[in-house]
């Protein structure tokens, strides 16, 4: 599974979204988004919500908004950080 651009190993087929951000570190407010491939949005994972841990992740503080954060097309693309520091500081922080 990857987080954040992350790779964790997981021995679990499915996991929760309070899973995800517990691996991430995240705070419990923090919002898990499932990234997709193309032009679709990325859906949100709720915290009870259980997803493929095959997939891809990401975890952001929610002042982000859900494009904020490396995607497959632009992976320099900066995203908070489970401390609440950024990349740079573009993200607002």
């Amino acid at each position: 599974m990857e987080i954040n651009g992350k790779r964790y190993r997981v021995t679990a087929d499915i996991v929760t979204g309070a899973e995800i951000k517990r691996l991430a570190g995240a705070p419990s407010g923090w919002v898990v988004n499932r990234l997709v491939r193309g032009n679709a949005p990325d859906p949100e994972v709720a915290d009870d919500e259980r997803v493929p841990s095959i997939g891809r992740y990401r975890v952001r503080n929610p002042s982000v908004g859900a494009s904020g954060g490396p995607t497959e097309h632009d992976p320099d693309r900066p995203y908070c950080k489970p401390d609440q520091s950024c990349c740079d500081f573009t993200c607002g922080n």
